[in-house]
């Protein structure tokens, strides 16, 4: 049996479109099949995942403090706190005493200076700057600065940790 290019067309018309159809509704089944994985998934994932640890706290004692003062960093030594304060035009270092919030010693920086974090070493306090790149050394018991070194990146936090200066820049 020959046949004809006519008869040909006429026979691949209605398998095409079965076969299209058979297509449409296997994507359909694997778009389904996606989304109800998906679903059991997330369901799992809310029913077995534990709620992250909190920490409570209870304030057992309060202490006046310099409301003006917008404190960066922080030393408890001995009954005093040396505090490193922040803001252009604003920034310090100074000695307080804990009890009444009298401060002993105060410091200033220059204007173009952002005090933040502080850190004792030994006998020195050590103050970096926010974007000035600069470190000062005091001398803890005077506040007389003793000398400055850079460093790279913006200064937040500073901890010295017993071996060497640690610095956050905040990331």
């Amino acid at each position: 049996m020959t046949s004809t290019p006519a008869a040909l067309a006429n026979e691949g018309t209605p398998k095409s479109a079965t076969a299209a159809r058979a297509g449409s509704k296997g994507t359909l089944l694997l778009g389904l099949g996606v989304v109800l994985l998906a679903s059991a998934c997330y369901l799992a994932w809310q029913r077995f995942s534990k709620a992250p640890w909190t920490q409570g706290y209870r304030v057992v004692k309060v202490y006046p403090h310099d409301p003006h003062a917008y404190t960066q960093g922080l030393v408890f030594d001995h009954g005093v706190f040396h505090e490193s304060t922040g803001q252009y035009g604003d920034s310090s270092v100074r000695t307080v005493e804990i009890e009444t919030g009298k401060v002993l010693k105060k410091t200033e920086m220059s204007g173009k200076y952002f005090g933040e974090g502080l850190a004792q070493v030994g006998e020195r306090l050590i103050q970096i700057t926010w974007k000035e790149n600069l470190a000062r050394v005091y001398d803890k018991e005077t506040l007389k600065a003793q000398n400055d070194f850079s460093y790279e990146g913006e200064g937040w936090g500073l901890v010295f940790d017993g071996k060497q200066l640690v610095m956050s820049d905040g990331s």
